[in-house]
């Protein structure tokens, strides 16, 4: 027999026997359609200046997997996978993260730096701490974000109030803010570009939380499907 033809074989059954033989052929169908989808949930920093290039290239080379992305805060991330919404997860390892119920693997670093007009004091510093941005009028974005949170637990441990002078949604917004001379920011240094610096200047955050993980994590235990094994080897591999 050179080959199954289905329309021919479906007319010599009876009919509950071709419903049995039509399910099992669409549960398999279903099951390799699964197999090339992958959920990733990352917050909008992380994929802006690291996933969405990344997954491009994945993408070229697996152009039958289809990525699904879920963006939200860090928190909301970890569980979006671990309550099987997502299947991977990319996210800042800070101290809030329950990593007991994931499986993780480094994926980058990235560190904090304030963010300052050209010309102004602290751009004179090799160094900042904590206490000097909130000397400052200070711009910050969205408090449930993990970098506001890391600030918000620095200043209360030196015994201070988190006060912002600004409070914007985005990290382009509270640059353009510095840039206007109307504060300082905190930021991860990946988020500056050339352009930014005609009229803001960078100072290391001398601090151990402004050292920031990256990691890639799925659910503990969980057997991966070869896609999502795929992206995780892609994106780990350095």
């Amino acid at each position: 027999m050179s080959g199954l033809n289905i329309h021919s074989l479906t007319r010599r059954i009876d009919p509950f026997t071709l419903r049995l033989f039509l399910t099992v052929v669409e549960e398999q169908q279903i099951r390799r359609a699964a197999l090339r989808e992958i959920g990733v949930s990352s917050t909008s920093t992380i994929i802006v200046h690291f996933l969405a290039r990344e997954i491009a290239r994945f993408m070229r080379d697996f152009p039958l997997v289809d990525i699904e992305f879920h963006e939200d805060a860090n928190v909301n991330v970890v569980n979006a996978v671990v309550s099987g919404n997502a299947d991977l997860a990319v996210f800042y390892a800070t101290d809030d993260i329950d990593s007991a119920k994931l499986d993780i693997v480094a994926y980058r670093s990235d560190r904090l730096v304030a963010v300052v007009p050209r010309g102004h004091p602290l751009g004179e510093r090799a160094s900042v701490t904590t206490r000097d941005p909130l000397d400052e009028d200070l711009v910050g974005i969205s408090p449930a974000t993990s970098m506001m949170k890391q600030l918000r637990n620095a200043a209360t441990a030196l015994g201070r109030e988190l006060r912002m002078k600004y409070c914007v949604n985005t990290m382009e917004a509270a640059r353009a803010l510095v840039k206007a001379e109307l504060g300082v920011t905190i930021q991860p240094e990946s988020m500056l570009s050339r352009e930014d610096f005609d009229k803001v200047a960078t100072v290391p955050l001398d601090e151990p939380w402004a050292d920031r993980q990256i990691c890639v994590g799925t659910k503990r235990g969980e057997t991966l499907t070869a896609a999502t094994r795929a992206l995780i080897a892609q994106l780990t591999d350095r």
